[in-house]
């Protein structure tokens, strides 16, 4: 039986159609396994290895089974390349028998620059060359030997970040009992010591959520844990700036809520003054069932009340009062004029009230807002019927600029009223 030249030929190129079909199939296959990989169960990527050099290793053997797998375009590995110089976000669900699937961000604190930095700096001290191994480096340094003290250990914290720029031995002492990257049960090792320090110097964030944590009530995200130099931190839901359009009486009860967590950062039982001096709308999230948290931790001072009661500066006892002027800058810190110093030095302050105001609040921001649609403020368009009962634009433009000493201070808690009034309408 004879086949036709026109048929064998077409019997080839048939075949051949099939053969390159199956190896476009195989390199497309392959190549979507390398970049989705959930490859966070490689140590170096999380820089297990610089430990204890890094946040912490508490979500080490969750990650290595892994038990969090990344999200959505997060699984891309080839996106890490836009990303290597600036912190890094990826959202994330961790599955584990004691919590079932929850929500977390992982996030990678600090940039890349700053991190090799650090790491040349230990090498440095300890007299090794600039790629040395710095988890063995470490332990050269004079500080770790001399920081078995919770006062010696205090001041060379001191400085390392805003959260210890004001001395306080107790915020120190209080950290290490809530210290959840300890790796004694019984003691904060010097190990744990120089995860602290380390964690300071690069981002403050990690240990502000454990010392002031979720589940007491702070208006932060759940600490979930650490790795190298990767955290884990419960999902605070959509940026605060996604809500500028909402309707009214949203927009009223999460301003409500701002003014709450203003209120809470300043005075509480814990007697430790959070200050926010990194005040813009990205840094606050709005989860699903509305409640608002502060979502970025890295700029936040922490006065010690306690301290300040006993050292007894002068004018303690005053209340520190923000002054308002013009913001010709583009960033918070070029816009609002603050002095750390003065916050250290007083009990009580005004500033998380006029930063709520200022620039969130109203459009008093000056040039912050680079989106137009926000550039009223969150609470703008106030129906004309509430500002009548409430005279809410008159107490919001005192909260920012009051005309009298301490004006501030008297009408927050008149806007707090109204605004919960206004939100349950």
């Amino acid at each position: 039986m004879k086949i036709s030249l026109g048929k064998f030929i077409h019997f080839k190129l048939s075949c051949l159609f099939i053969f390159f079909l199956f190896v476009l199939l195989y390199i497309s296959g392959s190549l979507y396994w390398i970049f989705t990989e959930n490859y966070l169960g490689e140590p170096a990527l999380v820089e297990i290895n610089k430990c204890p050099v890094c946040y912490g290793e508490s979500l080490c053997q969750t990650l290595l089974r892994n038990q969090i797998k990344l999200s959505n375009l997060a699984k891309v590995r080839f996106l890490d390349i836009f990303g290597s110089n600036s912190d890094r976000m990826y959202h994330a669900t961790l599955n584990s028998p004691n919590r079932g699937n929850t929500e977390i961000v992982l996030k990678k604190l600090g940039k890349n620059h700053d991190l090799s930095d650090l790491d040349a700096l230990i090498c440095s001290k300890a007299k090794m060359a600039d790629d040395c191994d710095v988890s063995s480096a470490i332990s050269k340094l004079s500080f770790v030997k001399q920081s078995g003290q919770d006062a010696k250990f205090a001041k060379y914290l001191q400085g390392s970040s805003k959260m210890f720029y004001c001395p306080s031995t107790r915020l120190v002492s209080e950290l290490f009992n809530k210290y959840k990257e300890r790796s004694a049960t019984d003691e904060v090792t010097l190990r744990d010591r120089v995860k602290i320090w380390s964690t300071a110097i690069i981002n403050q964030e990690p240990l502000l959520l454990q010392m002031f944590p979720a589940a007491d009530g702070w208006p932060f995200p759940e600490y979930v844990g650490a790795c190298g130099r990767y955290v884990a931190v419960g999902n605070g839901g959509k940026q605060l700036s996604a809500f500028y359009n909402a309707n009214w009486s949203l927009r009223a009860d999460i301003a409500y809520q701002l003014m709450k967590i203003a209120e809470m950062l300043t005075n509480n039982k814990a007697d430790f003054a959070l200050y926010l001096t990194d005040v813009i709308d990205d840094n606050f999230a709005v989860d699903a069932d509305g409640n608002v948290t502060v979502i970025d931790l890295e700029d936040v001072l922490v006065v010690d009340k306690l301290a300040v009661k006993s050292a007894k500066p002068k004018g303690w006892e005053d209340v520190h009062e923000s002054v308002y002027a013009e913001c010709p800058g583009k960033t918070f810190k070029s816009c609002h004029s603050f002095s750390e110093v003065h916050l250290c030095s007083h009990v009580t302050s005004d500033h998380n009230y006029y930063a709520i105001c200022r620039y969130i609040l109203t459009p008093h921001h000056g040039s912050l807002k680079k989106d137009p649609a926000q550039a009223d403020g969150l609470l703008h368009d106030i129906p004309k019927n509430i500002d009548e009962d409430w005279d809410l634009e008159y107490l919001l433009n005192e909260c920012v600029s009051p005309k009298r000493q301490r004006g501030r201070i008297q009408v927050v808690h008149k806007i707090i009223e109204a605004l919960d009034h206004i939100r349950k309408l």
